[in-house]
């Protein structure tokens, strides 16, 4: 065998191994944590919710982390404002599933299971097959309904 034909079947060969770590690669689990916050558009307040992210992304590195405000008229101000652009809770797994994660934990930030929290649940049960609803608001009694 020629020298040509040896660095050809060696490159071959490495070309092909390559192909199948980023075929193996791609097809891991990709997860997320997706931090559902009612919004605030006052700066001071929003370092708190920021904090969380941080915490988040801190305390589960192999996650990515991401943010959604459930209010649209925050999300608005916040783009009006400052140019600041938040998901909303939906249009964040959707961008999550397009982006091909398939385990998103989603942590509400409401703290009583009102309105908001029950429109993050069912917009999460929505995208069942991605994430796993079973969460609950801080202050959750078992009387009450989900």
């Amino acid at each position: 065998m020629s020298c040509k034909n040896t660095i050809f079947l060696f490159l071959l060969v490495i070309l092909v191994l390559t192909s199948f770590q980023v075929y193996a690669a791609e097809q891991q689990e990709k997860s997320a944590i997706l931090i559902a916050a009612f919004g605030t558009s006052y700066h001071e307040a929003a370092v708190s919710i920021e904090n969380v992210v941080k915490t988040a992304q801190q305390a589960f590195p192999e996650h990515t982390v991401v943010l959604s405000y459930g209010s649209r008229i925050i999300r608005n101000i916040l783009k009006e404002r400052d140019g600041v652009i938040i998901d909303s809770p939906l249009s964040a797994l959707a961008k999550l599933a397009d982006e091909g994660y398939t385990s998103v934990i989603v942590q509400p930030l409401q703290i009583m299971s009102g309105s908001e929290f029950h429109e993050i649940l069912s917009i999460t049960k929505a995208f069942g097959a991605m994430n796993d609803p079973h969460f609950q608001p801080i202050f959750f009694t078992n009387q009450e309904e989900r």
